[in-house]
């Protein structure tokens, strides 16, 4: 069961070894054709590269924001009235859902695949 799991992280580690500078290479081409502006970029026979309208931040609208300080000062009371007349609910939070994080980490020198 180690060799099989060894064997994995082995191939992983190398592989992110390799992809690196194929990645950083990846990105550095991207940059350059965003310059050529929002098209279908087709090369026959091989494929097409469709290039979007890049668009800066805008604002999409107002949104309340609740003092957390200053509503924890109110009495209860008030904090009561207040969800009962529906001007501020509780609502639960959650955090975003992710995989579980992989981090690979390269020795000094390179070695090949066994």
């Amino acid at each position: 069961m180690t060799s099989n799991r060894d064997s994995f992280i082995r191939d992983l580690i190398l592989v992110d070894r390799d992809l690196k500078p194929l990645q950083a290479r990846f990105e550095d081409l991207k940059r350059e054709v965003r310059t050529f502006g929002p098209d279908l970029h087709t090369i026959a026979g091989l494929g097409a590269v469709t290039v979007s309208q890049a668009c800066d931040s805008r604002p999409k609208g107002s949104v309340i924001e609740l003092n957390l300080e200053a509503w924890q000062a109110l009495p209860t009371a008030r904090q009561a009235e207040l969800i009962s007349a529906g001007v501020v609910r509780s609502v639960m939070a959650f955090t975003a859902a992710r995989a579980a994080a992989v981090r690979i980490e390269h020795f000094a020198g390179r070695q090949t695949a066994a």
